[in-house]
């Protein structure tokens, strides 16, 4: 069987599995909380945060149906005004559908994570259940609704991704799908049981990344060379990580999932060591399998046109053609990790806050280090890769 017929199998078989998962929740999924914490801006709940033992919620779609809006001037030497709104919500989905709740939405004109609804605006409602679980006892806006939006664009990626990558394409929107799934699986839930997430993310890495050159390289001594030096590129990164997290005292969290912790349920014992810079793996094995399967395929070249080529010109051509591949990479890597906290960078030079102070602050801070423990270990898997490959093409001395 081709490797294209195994793609497509496996991305037709998880793609299923994810559909199915998907339809299968009517109401948007179940989540037991201690108290749900609300955060500004979000409609106001008649029971406050704590006040019950357990209280079971569920998340249903629904619209707005009825609107009254109150604007107050909260402060004459301020621009911010405050926003009450007196909303009518209609659930559209599940065993409650077509029931209307009154619900109060308090909001702030300058904060842009609070939510001012209008007429017919689709949203996510929380609905906190009786003790028996038979009837709502009491809801709120919890957010938009844009799930769909959301899958409608997922569509179009994995659609266009299929046309113009054919083989390439399906192996990366299957891929895109088996992570996915993983961490919806495996990952979330046995770190919630307090597992550690290095622990966690490092033999998927390493099976990711066995799959995936065996896919471009098939098994050779181009895959042994490519497969050392992402693994060495990976543990680097994690290695740096840690060393990170545990000198410059990161937590990684914004100050809402901190928040959310606090009325966390007390049956997850969740390990955090580790959480920040896990996912700093993946990213880093996708870089360095493009550096170290690129060094190798053009020292093949090298060595192709030259059969008399020497193991040290084999691998100077490797050096030169990873540094090449890992400029272009790494520069895509920077972008992305810069735009990442250009909106905090924005709001806080706002109020003047110096650089340094903006630099040090912990969300930044864990960027720039996931971003830095990135950086070196893609690098770090250059060298290796190309003396690796470039010994078992000559096996013999740098040198000769």
């Amino acid at each position: 069987m081709s490797k294209f017929a195994i793609f497509l199998a496996v991305f037709l078989a998880v793609s299923f599995i994810f559909a199915g998962a998907v339809n299968a929740q009517d109401t948007m999924g179940d989540l037991s909380e201690e108290g749900n914490p609300s955060e500004d801006g979000s409609s106001e709940s008649d029971v406050e945060p704590g006040e019950t033992e357990s209280a079971t919620i569920r998340y249903f779609r629904g619209s707005v149906i009825a609107v009254q809006t109150i604007t107050q001037k909260q402060d004459s030497n301020m621009a911010a005004h405050e926003v009450i709104q007196y909303l009518e919500v209609k659930i559209t989905e599940g065993a409650y559908r077509n029931r209307v709740y009154s619900v109060t939405n308090n909001a702030n004109t300058q904060d842009p994570s609070n939510m001012v609804f209008s007429l017919n605006d689709r949203v996510m409602l929380a609905a906190e259940m009786t003790e028996d679980e038979s009837d709502i006892a009491n809801i709120y806006i919890h957010d938009y609704f844009r799930l769909d939006i959301l899958v409608i664009y997922f569509a179009a990626t994995l659609l266009i991704v299929i046309l113009i990558g054919r083989q390439q394409g399906i192996r990366v929107a299957g891929m895109a799908v088996v992570i996915g799934l993983c961490y919806y699986y495996l990952f979330v839930p046995l770190t919630l049981k307090g597992i550690n997430p290095i622990i966690l993310v490092s033999p998927f890495c390493l099976v990711l990344v066995a799959f995936n050159l065996w896919a471009d390289l098939g098994f050779g001594r181009d895959y042994i060379a490519s497969f050392i030096g992402t693994a060495a590129s990976v543990t680097c990164a994690a290695l740096l990580g840690m060393v990170a997290e545990n000198t410059g005292h990161l937590v990684g969290l914004g100050e809402t999932e901190i928040t959310m912790m606090l009325y966390m349920p007390e049956h997850y014992a969740m390990d955090f060591n580790g959480l920040t810079f896990s996912l700093t793996m993946l990213l880093t094995a996708g870089i360095a399998m493009n550096i170290s399967g690129a060094i190798c395929d053009y020292m093949i070249s090298a060595n192709s046109s030259n059969k008399y080529i020497s193991m040290m010109n084999l691998f100077v051509y490797g050096i030169q053609k990873g540094r090449s591949t890992m400029a272009k990479s790494s520069i895509s890597l920077i972008f992305a990790s810069i735009i990442s906290f250009v909106p905090t960078w924005i709001v806080y030079a706002g109020y003047e806050t110096p650089l340094f102070a903006l630099l040090n602050m912990n969300v930044v801070a864990t960027q720039l280090f996931r971003l830095f423990s990135a950086l070196i270990g893609a690098t770090v898997s250059v060298p290796i890769t190309a003396y690796i490959f470039a010994k078992l093409l000559r096996g013999k001395s740098l040198y000769s």
